[in-house]
């Protein structure tokens, strides 16, 4: 099984934001001002 690698990019407040692959798929997360995540959009 061949593997992705990838990038992590942080908020402000140290909370993952967005997951950025190799082959260029990426995974964006955003959280309401309590700090809940309140989504996850893969493309």
């Amino acid at each position: 099984m061949a593997s992705d690698s990838f990038t992590v990019t942080y908020d402000s407040l140290g909370r993952i934001h967005i997951i950025t692959y190799a082959s260029g798929k990426t995974i964006t997360y955003t959280y309401d001002a309590q700090g809940n995540r309140t989504s996850v959009v893969s493309t």
